[in-house]
């Protein structure tokens, strides 16, 4: 039996299994499922580094999962629901930890939430989740 041809990503030849993580996740990315594609070109990239065009689809695929992220996030924020804010903005810094805008709404986040802790222990609890 005959091997099967090996397609080729730069001089060297590309794993079977590498290309099949990058046809995944290009299917994943068309029906929307973002997250599950972005694992299968880090799957891909895994076997074949360079692998294109899965190195360029992470890339772009990671970038708007970080600002769909931070923005979700945001709307949390200004509607006080702390810890679902908290979570997407560590979902963010987990795909780019040095995205600043996270970082700084994150830590506000927190500080809020350690205020808000302290006016419920002082008996100012009921007004507090309003303040």
């Amino acid at each position: 039996v005959a091997a099967a041809p090996r397609r080729r990503s730069g001089s060297r030849a590309c794993p079977p299994q590498a290309l099949r993580q990058q046809e995944q996740g290009i299917r994943l990315m068309g029906e929307g499922r973002k997250e599950e594609a972005l694992r299968a070109f880090d799957r891909a990239l895994a076997l074949q580094p360079g692998l294109e065009p899965a190195r360029s689809h992470r890339r772009e695929l990671k970038d708007r999962l970080v600002n769909e992220y931070h923005e979700a996030a945001v709307v949390h924020y200004r509607n006080q629901r702390l810890d679902e804010a908290l979570a997407l903005w560590d979902k963010a810094l987990k795909l780019d930890p040095g995205f600043e805008p996270a970082q700084g709404y994150r830590a506000r986040a927190l500080e809020l939430k350690r205020r808000l802790r302290e006016l419920e222990s002082s008996g100012a609890g009921g007004s507090a989740a309003q303040a």
